[in-house]
């Protein structure tokens, strides 16, 4: 079974945390995603989930950069947002169970796939790459 990598509808950020977010996709048929297999599509939404989660906990109101792009056996997630300045961080900083990450890595690893997160000039990045 194949569906799309993003489910129909996403929900808005509250005004409270309002941001910008910028969405591209590079696909076969460019903005046309292309169906995958259902595990891959499910890696891809929960990956792009926390890191957009992370991005609003330690970087509130920064703005964030996702992109989803297909290759012929492939596809990749990638989330940017400016490198968070290190201080308490927001008022969800420290909610959660701290295995985001790390459930995400093995999540993709057990796909057959790649997670990486971390810091790179001046910008915090999660990228995953799956196939698909």
């Amino acid at each position: 079974m194949t569906r799309p990598p993003w489910p129909i509808s996403c929900q808005p950020w509250p005004r409270s945390t309002a941001r910008t977010v910028t969405w591209r996709s590079i696909s076969p048929s460019p903005g046309v995603p292309r169906p995958v297999a259902a595990e891959a599509a499910l890696t891809a939404y929960r990956t792009a989930q926390e890191a957009l989660t992370n991005a609003r906990k330690h970087a509130p109101g920064q703005p964030v950069r996702l992109s989803l792009e297909f290759a012929a056996e492939e596809i990749a997630v990638r989330v940017v947002n400016p490198a968070p300045v290190v201080t308490a961080g927001g008022p969800l900083a420290v909610s959660g169970g701290q295995y985001g990450l790390t459930g995400l890595r093995e999540r993709a690893a057990l796909s057959g796939g790649t997670l990486t997160a971390g810091p790179a000039d001046g910008e915090w990045r999660v990228g995953l790459r799956i196939p698909a």
